[in-house]
């Protein structure tokens, strides 16, 4: 079973911040860790409907979703957060304040604040980061994820968190579990992040299939085709080039990957290293290497 199972619940304790496992189904249980008797609900696994976008044609919603691309980089974060998170990427001495960040804004967010619910995942996936690659400890990594989705109230919220769980049960090799986690969300949410979070995560299933057609049915054929919240646009951009490489045009997936590498701060970087987070997609094998020989 992996660490991203459906079959199970693994959530943080309230009390001591240790990964504590039951059925999915919920019920009562002490901490394997702290002893404290928690009485765990069953996982909603619901489809999510958000409100508002069943009413709105196609065009309508596309249109919306750049509306709120072009002013996606005037959100500015608030005190607290930029205090923890102001060194960059998380390390062991930090991870405690993070973490008490997190747990105010979930406490927040599960008492209907929909402001403190986007910055819960915000945070959740700063912390995801610290779990995965430095702790190494994916049980912990996952009852963040899961215990931050217990606590939102907001359908495009939850999807943003479903999908980064369908992903990382995918990188698990769980290809069951991502399905189930995805299952739930919608294609058609008016909301820009949670619109991306789903084009991501459906594109990575169909990479994993080898449906590249619909990879690009998904992502579009070029960079700008649809509207992407920008810290997932490397992310598209690479995914995109993997399905355009693998669709037989090599000279057209470097090109992009060239352009999406030189238009944003970090992008000669980033793109490898995001086909290495994703070894089981094997994304870009010659566009990637090439790509880089020019930029």
């Amino acid at each position: 079973m992996s660490a991203f199972s459906t079959d199970v619940r693994i959530l943080t304790c309230p009390h001591c911040g240790a990964p504590i496992q039951l059925a999915r189904q919920g019920g009562q249980i002490p901490c394997g860790y702290c002893r404290a008797p928690l009485t765990i609900a069953a996982r909603d696994d619901a489809p999510l409907q958000q409100g508002g976008s069943s009413l709105l044609s196609e065009p309508e919603r596309i249109q919306g979703l750049w509306a709120q691309a072009a002013s996606f980089g005037d959100k500015q974060l608030p005190p607290e957060m930029l205090a923890v998170l102001a060194g960059g990427a998380l390390t062991t001495d930090r991870v405690g304040g993070a973490l008490g960040v997190w747990r105010t804004y979930c406490q927040r967010a599960s008492a209907g604040d929909f402001a403190a619910g986007e910055l819960a995942v915000l945070m959740t996936g700063s912390i995801s980061s610290y779990f995965a690659v430095v702790a190494k400890d994916l049980q912990r990594q996952r009852a963040l994820f899961e215990s931050t989705l217990d606590a939102l109230r907001d359908p495009s919220h939850k999807q943003v968190v479903r999908c980064s769980l369908a992903r990382f049960s995918m990188r698990a090799g769980d290809l069951p579990s991502a399905q189930v986690w995805f299952g739930a969300c919608d294609p058609r949410s008016a909301d820009l992040q949670a619109d991306t979070a789903y084009r991501v995560t459906y594109a990575s299933l169909a990479t994993a299939h080898g449906d590249f057609r619909n990879v690009l049915a998904a992502l579009g054929p070029a960079p700008g085709s649809i509207p992407v919240a920008l810290p997932s646009r490397l992310h598209v951009g690479v995914l995109r080039a993997n399905a355009v490489e693998r669709s037989g045009d090599l000279a057209t997936a470097i090109a992009q990957l060239v352009a999406e590498a030189q238009a944003l701060p970090g992008g000669r970087q980033a793109i490898p290293e995001i086909a290495e987070a994703s070894p089981h997609l094997q994304l870009c094998p010659q566009s990637i290497p090439l790509a880089r020989m020019q930029w």
